[in-house]
């Protein structure tokens, strides 16, 4: 049996990605000019406006991967020793993450699991690579902000002259 570890905010080889955690910037007129690829910083110089494609991650993304972190350090050990060599195995064991396959292992793979589905992301939708959408806070800011000119505003009458 194979058990994602992973926190599933964004798939390549589907090109999605959850927003508000992360978004995809590729090569081209999109991303911003005022952006340097890691080679050459001089305004002036050959492809100092080339923008690499790249993933960007929230501030909320990057803090859910700490917490990751710091709650299962086992699995961020896991990876870095099997990593994504050609030569290490593409799919880490159970023995590989936490030592062994007892029933203790098994205990602490469904506290991960049971961790990573109680995020706030498990429950967001991808959106399709290229799409990006507006902060749930963004939205409800909008709302509250939407309701307050409608109260307060209630009568305006315009006048047109001619």
């Amino acid at each position: 049996m194979v058990v994602d570890l992973g926190m599933n905010i964004k798939n390549f080889s589907k090109k999605v990605h959850v927003p508000q955690y992360v978004r995809f910037i590729s090569n081209g007129g999109d991303a911003a000019m005022n952006q340097h690829d890691g080679w050459n910083h001089n305004k002036f110089a050959r492809g100092a406006n080339h923008v690499r494609s790249h993933w960007e991650y929230s501030a909320d993304c990057v803090e859910l991967i700490k917490e990751y972190y710091e709650n299962f350090p086992q699995v961020f050990d896991a990876v870095k020793k099997c990593g994504h060599s050609k030569s290490g195995p593409a799919v880490n064991k159970l023995k590989d993450v936490f030592g062994d396959e007892s029933p203790s292992s098994i205990q602490k793979l469904k506290q991960v699991l049971t961790w990573i589905e109680s995020l706030p992301i498990s429950n967001l939708p991808y959106v399709d690579m290229g799409f990006d959408a507006l902060d749930p806070r963004m939205i409800q800011s909008l709302e509250q902000h939407r309701q307050t000119v409608k109260e307060t505003y209630s009568n305006v009458n315009l006048k047109i002259k001619q």
